[in-house]
């Protein structure tokens, strides 16, 4: 897994737009200050979805994709188009590129109906050198929709303009925050995070990384411990953490520590309340006991990765659930990022998915809420087979 893939939950998603040969790859290239994406005037030149990942300073990290072009009429040219909206679903800003060598059209026009109402829409009108005659046409297509958009030679012009105009676009009036709200002021947090055979190598998960900067970010004293030395550091602490958030997996042996009066959480938990899946995901704990012998389970996890012994998905789960219900059930396991489900389900428990967009998760929940399918996290799960689920909810508000 390459650090791109890792950092994806802490990147918003741009995706890159447009017909052929309207500038996509060269405003890509022309924005990361790279020759990155293949370029030229053959139509069709981007065949698949180019990502790129990006520090877009002072706004934050991003992810652009380059896509094919939306009117791709070459014998591949329906399956690009099929992967360009499996891309779209997954941003939550949109560039379209138009080009002053030609007016737009039904596609630029379809493009904005199908996704003005979900997206935000950021446009590039490329000036094409010596073919200016189009220009006021492009003006008065983004001013109709009052969509932003910027004059810029997506070849020539400074990188600068564009990253400038996109930043002014994207700045957010009100930052959600996964952790900080929930620390008494001058009070400290303990992150419990087993290393073991599971844990990735060389760095942390999305989760624990996004949590600890956080927490550097408002200036909240983070201690880092593994479950085993949660003791030694509570004696060598001077008063008690506002807040102690544990992996999942070390619920129980983090509990035994604690006296009951220090709140506790899991990063997992955060997430779900980060992402407002919490009340839904409560849900699914409720309809988890009214499950019968032989029901439909369906475990999401959206990464792929070498199944090792005792893997959570595939063996603890099953696991679990075999405990809390004393029953047998029919699994079907899904992994990836790819969202395909093979017939019903009665229940649907899902990873963290901090591999996924927000954008992503959302589809995700909003499939599963349409098909009447309960859903419950890893997290809420584990929480609940220690008996700590309400007391893990606690800081968070209570369920």
């Amino acid at each position: 897994m390459n650090m791109e893939n890792s950092l994806r939950l802490f990147r918003k998603t741009i995706g890159i737009f447009g017909r052929c040969n309207a500038g996509k790859s060269t405003l890509l290239n022309n924005i990361i200050g790279e020759e990155r994406a293949i370029t030229s005037s053959i139509p069709g030149t981007t065949t698949d979805p180019n990502r790129r990942a990006f520090e877009l300073l002072p706004y934050g990290p991003v992810e652009f994709i380059d896509t094919p072009g939306l009117d791709d009429t070459s014998v591949l040219g329906e399956i690009r188009k099929a992967k360009t909206r499996e891309v779209l679903a997954t941003c939550s800003v949109v560039i379209l590129v138009g080009n002053t060598g030609f007016k737009p059209e039904d596609w630029e026009l379809q493009f904005i109906e199908e996704n003005q109402t979900t997206k935000k829409i950021i446009g590039i009108i490329n000036m094409v050198e010596s073919k200016t005659e189009n220009l006021e046409s492009w003006k008065k297509f983004f001013e109709k929709f009052n969509i932003p958009y910027l004059l810029h030679d997506c070849k020539n012009g400074a990188s600068s303009a564009v990253r400038n105009f996109l930043v002014q676009n994207l700045q957010e009036k009100v930052q959600k925050t996964v952790v900080a709200d929930l620390v008494p002021e001058g009070k400290s947090v303990v992150l419990v995070i087993p290393i073991d055979a599971g844990a990735p190598k060389g760095r942390l998960i999305q989760p624990q990384m996004l949590v600890l900067r956080e927490l550097l970010d408002y200036h909240i004293i983070a201690h880092v411990v593994q479950p085993e030395s949660l003791k030694e550091l509570f004696l060598s602490l001077k008063e008690e953490p506002g807040l102690v958030i544990t992996d999942s997996q070390a619920f129980a042996q983090v509990r035994e520590q604690l006296p009951d009066k220090i709140p506790l959480t899991s990063f997992s938990i955060l997430m779900a309340r980060f992402r407002g899946e919490l009340a839904f995901f409560l849900e699914g704990i409720q309809h988890m006991k009214r499950l019968e012998e032989g029901a439909k389970i369906g475990i999401f996890e959206a990464c792929v990765h070498h199944v090792q012994k005792n893997d959570i998905g595939s063996e603890k789960i099953p696991a679990i659930l075999k405990k809390l219900t004393g029953l047998n059930f029919n699994y079907t396991f899904y992994k990836g990022r790819e969202f395909k489900i093979n017939g019903d389900l009665d229940l649907a428990i899902h990873c963290g998915g901090c591999m996924l967009t927000q954008e992503e998760m959302e589809k995700r929940i909003e499939f599963f809420k349409e098909k009447g399918i309960k859903i419950i996290n890893y997290g809420m799960l584990f929480a609940y087979d220690a008996g700590i689920l309400e007391r893990a909810l606690k800081p968070l508000g209570g369920a």
